[in-house]
Formats: C-alpha cells, structure tokens, sequence
C-alpha cells in the first residue's frame, strides 16, 4: 500500500515499524498542502476495511488520530475512539499485520507488478522533472535569464521536448515560471532594503503594473498592503 499509494492519488503513507507496534502516518504528497477531513478518514478506514476483509479477522487499531475531529458513529466502525490529534495516524498491532490473507494471490501480483512498477517509476521521474525545473527558475529568475529556451538547455533538452512532457503534466512553462515566482516573491517582501519596484524586476516583470496585477492574483490583495502587513507582523 505504501509503496504503490502514490498511483491513486495525493497521499504518501509513511510507515514507522517498532517491536510491537506499526505507526503508519498519512500525509499529503504535496509540501504544504494539508489533506482534508474526509481524505484522512477515508484512508484510516480504508486500512481497516482492508485488514478485516483480507484477513477475515475484525482486526482493531491499537489508536487512530488526525487533526480533525470525528464524530461519534465512527466509533463502533473503527473498534475504537479515534482522537483529535495533531498528526494524522493510525496504529496497528505487529501481530495484526502478521496474519495472511484468505484472499491473497501470488500469481495475479507476479503478473500486475511489473505494470504498477513502471507506472510508479513514470511518476517519480514527472515529479523529479517539476522539481528540477523549480529549481532552476528559482535559481533564474532574479538574474533574468529565465526563458524556455535556456531552462531546456540546462536540462539538456529540446524547447519542444520540455514544452511536450509539461504538457503531460497538465502545466505549462508558464504556469511553472508563476509558481517559481510566487515562490521567492514571500521572502522578497520581507527585505525592507527593496521597494516594490526593485522586487517586480527581480521576479522578471517588465513593469511594475505586471507584477502588481499577478500579485493580486495570488494574494487577493495589493503589494502594498501585503507588505506593510507582513512587515508589521515581521517587526511583532
């Protein structure tokens, strides 16, 4: 589960073994992005459903803990009052997770493997595509030599090659140079000895009008009055 979670969707199950006890933490795939109420239960009581119906044993968590609250029928499904905590985990017995499956079928696995493989391998490789362009925009971007063209070549690719695998991963170039900005323009607005037009020609704006127009975008609000708020709480 853990090690092919990441091919259903937005969750990473990180796996922590002890002697008697297994801690197995949910968490986003995404840094910084929280996974919401119904996402997490989903999950603690999908490893549940999973164990009892696998083993055919109404097998109960030792605990079960998120940062939301839950609500008090859940407790006769889980086997036990889940509490609100401040991770989001669940934590079974060693011996539990132990027990065989009535269900379990090598020879199907043997043959679906390999596919979940090489589907987990194209992931990884998109995500560390992202992450390396990320990289080198942030790197970039407050020197002005950010186009296409350039962070193709770094990448030792054609334009339309980088152009063709972002296209794959639903994001443009553009929508990867937005995020990269918005990304340093926090820290940016932090340093007092830059005024907001020095700040909108690090990010590679032409004019401070651009800048201005996608800082609302992103923040709801004006530069200026983001800065003189994050300044304020910044001096406190």
């Amino acid at each position: 589960m853990a090690t092919y979670k990441s091919l259903a969707g937005p969750v990473h199950l990180e796996i922590v073994t002890k002697p008697d006890i297994v801690n197995i933490h949910i968490l986003g795939n995404s840094l910084g992005v929280e996974l919401p109420r119904f996402t997490i239960m989903t999950e603690q009581l999908l490893l549940i459903s999973l164990l009892r119906v696998g083993t055919g044993k109404f097998i109960k968590p030792i605990s079960v803990g998120s940062k939301y609250p839950y609500g008090d029928q859940i407790d006769a499904v889980m086997g036990i009052r889940p509490q609100q905590l401040a991770d989001n985990c669940i934590q079974f017995q060693v011996t539990d997770l132990q027990r065989a499956f009535i269900s379990a079928n090598n020879s199907m696995w043997a043959f679906l493997q390999p596919g979940l493989d090489q589907q987990k391998l194209a992931i990884e490789h998109n995500q560390s595509l992202l992450a390396t362009v990320q990289a080198l925009l942030l790197k970039k971007i407050p020197s002005g030599s950010f186009s296409i063209d350039e962070i193709a070549t770094s990448l030792n690719l054609s334009k339309r090659t980088l152009q063709r695998h972002l296209s794959t991963l639903s994001t443009t170039f553009n929508d990867e140079v937005q995020i990269a900005r918005r990304t340093l323009v926090v820290p940016l607005m932090k340093e007092q000895s830059l005024n907001l037009i020095e700040i909108s020609y690090l990010l590679g704006y032409s004019d401070p009008e651009s800048f201005s127009r996608a800082f609302k975008k992103w923040f709801h609000q004006s530069p200026s009055v983001y800065r003189q708020q994050s300044l304020g709480m910044f001096k406190n």
